[in-house]
């Protein structure tokens, strides 16, 4: 289904079924470039048969480890001339289907999701209010008038998303671009504004993160041994596989008679791909009454990824 894709391969996911029933297996990840017109499931990787599955029989799919999320719609979608003459309609075809649309922003007080059909190839954003579906249109095209053209714009997305979002006093809409990360930066303001919460967005390739890493490693310095747990984070971009952290710990000194809290600050990398990784890291740290060190670590961190509101 729209198979644009440099890489593809099963990885862990589920969809949900339209008695809201979730499903987990393996997808066949072909990093759509448009949005899908179906995906490929398998219960177990060793099934030789894959389930195709449409977006009018689900309620939608993800994948656990990008947590790349797409939701079914049925929509009603215009296709647009690029040129008219004055007074000749806009509208080429208008289609009445269900689409993959890909979740940019999953709030209690909106959700953004975006839309590029084979068709047009062009990027489409919708929101969603109150359970009220909405396309936000940006219309260009070019009008012809005897032997002279000239170009049309009209952003209407602009007025859109100032009445989507006048019931909120506390966030004050004054313009976006159409564009995901412009469109994406106001609605997020908007939930936040709304709720009183901080929306977390979620780790989708190629957007902004904020990974929370539970830490558990033991460090060798020259003062004794360190060890103990501590936070780890990355933000505000995904780094891949490498980590800044700051932790607080405990060391214990050569001859092991004595425990002091210690604040370590190193950075690293971690080999694997599950949740549960070998790390090794360099950095420095320091105690009360102990002078600064450096610090070679080596160690096991449970990584999460957050996707929730808090």
């Amino acid at each position: 289904g729209s198979k644009a894709f440099s890489q593809e391969k099963y990885e862990t996911g589920y969809y949900v079924t339209t008695k809201n029933d979730t499903i987990k297996g393996y997808i066949l990840n072909h990093e759509w470039s448009i949005n899908p017109t179906f995906v490929e499931f398998k219960s177990n990787l060793k099934d030789s048969v894959s389930q195709s599955l449409l977006p009018e029989k689900i309620l939608g799919f993800g994948f656990i480890e990008s947590q790349d999320q797409y939701v079914s719609k049925n929509l009603e979608l215009n296709l647009y001339k690029d040129k008219i003459a004055i007074g000749e309609s806009l509208i080429f075809k208008t289609y009445n289907n269900f689409y993959f649309l890909r979740t940019l922003v999953n709030s209690d007080a909106m959700k953004m999701y975006s839309l590029i059909l084979n068709d047009d190839l062009k990027m489409r954003y919708f929101v969603e209010k109150a359970n009220n579906l909405v396309e936000l249109l940006n219309l260009e095209y070019l009008i012809e008038n005897n032997n002279s053209t000239f170009k049309k714009e009209n952003p209407l997305y602009l007025s859109q998303l100032k009445s989507l979002f006048a019931d909120c006093e506390k966030y004050k809409f004054e313009t976006a671009s159409y564009e995901e990360s412009s469109i994406k930066k106001n609605v997020i303001n908007y939930c936040n504004a709304k709720t009183g919460k901080i929306y977390i967005s979620k780790n989708l390739k190629s957007q902004k993160m904020i990974s929370v890493f539970g830490d558990n490693s033991v460090g060798i310095n020259t003062s004794g041994l360190s060890f103990g747990v501590g936070g780890r984070f990355i933000l505000p971009r995904d780094m891949g596989k490498r980590f800044i952290d700051f932790d607080i710990r405990l060391l214990a000194t050569g001859s092991l008679k004595t425990v002091l809290p210690t604040f370590e600050f190193l950075t690293g990398s971690y080999i694997g791909q599950k949740d549960l990784k070998l790390t090794f890291a360099f950095g420095a740290g320091g105690a009360k009454n102990l002078n600064l060190w450096l610090i070679p670590a080596l160690g096991l961190d449970y990584k999460k990824i957050l996707s929730l509101e808090i």
